[in-house]
């Protein structure tokens, strides 16, 4: 009797606005046991051109749950060409027989599984880079359930605008009064509103669509970012997009909000770079490795500014806001 009540009561507008802004605004946390296995093949059979592959990683510490999240990537609406797991062999040197079954048994609904060096938490992009640099590529993290329409929305996202980097969620680089790039704990936070622009960095764990060439080629310099930014590879990724000149925007579709496991964002490596200043301290040394970012994101500022744009209007209007290069 009471849970009806409960229910009735929450569908009228004013508790819907309040979920819809507790969704928008917080990740939500909740169990494995709440979402659904794969019972049927997760890939289409109907092949692109370019293909959509998404791919992701994992380490010992997630092995063990990462069935919860490839089991949600299965199940999209609209399903990829591939699924592609990252796993490096030095942290798997049994390679399958070191994997658990609830993994493994996922290969015959279309996951992949492709062995690589250790490069953290580069593994989930820069392979499938050199694996697919043809194709479109989208990211997801191995400690969150995406819903259904989570890559129908990037994906839809692309066709409107394909030479942007389409994100499920992104925060927003903001500058001092001499155009010095703030302290990252004092950029914007989600901010969906603005239009594409190089101002616009990422966060990964919602999925990022990458179109094909749209990462300077730095991006494969294992030397370079293991040494200059071994824990922020969002932050590198930004960088790389902004050397290349390619505008990010997130999907403005796209409100729903993904689901964590309990405690999945709490990790050594979260503490590592929030409380003990890692994302400061590697973004610093990002910027002071290539002034000619320092230049570009200046430069975007000052048109942002110049042009008093504060919200996203349509697509047909940001298409004109292309870098002449077609990026």
């Amino acid at each position: 009797m009471v849970k009806p009540l409960i229910k009735k009561t929450l569908r009228f507008p004013p508790f819907r606005r309040l979920r819809e802004w507790v969704r928008e605004h917080y990740e939500l946390k909740i169990r494995p046991c709440h979402y659904t296995a794969a019972t049927e093949y997760g890939l289409t059979e109907s092949p692109r051109s370019p293909r959509l592959v998404v791919s992701l990683t994992s380490h010992p510490q997630r092995i063990s749950t990462i069935h919860h999240t490839v089991n949600s990537l299965l199940r999209q609406s609209l399903k990829p060409d591939a699924l592609v797991l990252w796993l490096a062999e030095d942290q798997f040197p049994g390679r399958e027989k070191d994997l658990p079954e609830e993994a493994l048994r996922l290969r015959q609904w279309g996951l992949s599984i492709r062995w690589c060096r250790d490069l953290r938490s580069y593994k989930k992009l820069v392979p499938a880079l050199r694996a697919f640099p043809e194709d479109i590529l989208v990211t997801a993290d191995d400690d969150v359930f995406y819903p259904r329409h989570w890559l129908k929305s990037l994906y839809e996202a692309h066709l409107e605008t394909p030479r942007l980097i389409r994100a499920g969620l992104t925060h927003r680089v903001t500058l001092d009064a001499q155009e010095a790039v703030r302290p990252f704990t004092e950029w914007e936070w989600h901010a969906y509103h603005h239009p594409p622009s190089l101002l616009n960095s990422f966060l990964g764990c919602h999925g990022v669509l990458y179109p094909p060439h749209s990462l300077h080629e730095d991006i494969f310099r294992e030397d370079l970012f293991m040494e200059v930014a071994p824990t922020v590879d969002d932050l590198w990724f930004w960088a790389m997009a902004v050397l290349q000149e390619t505008r990010i925007w997130a999907v403005q579709r796209n409100r729903q909000q993904i689901l964590t496991f309990p405690a999945g964002r709490v990790s050594a490596l979260w503490y590592a770079n929030w409380s003990g200043g890692g994302n400061e301290i590697q973004l610093k040394r990002i910027l002071d490795y290539y002034p000619r970012l320092r230049e570009l994101v200046r430069a975007e500022g000052r048109l942002s500014v110049a042009s008093g744009r504060q919200g996203a209007g349509s697509a047909a209007e940001l298409h004109c806001d292309l870098p002449s290069n077609g990026l």
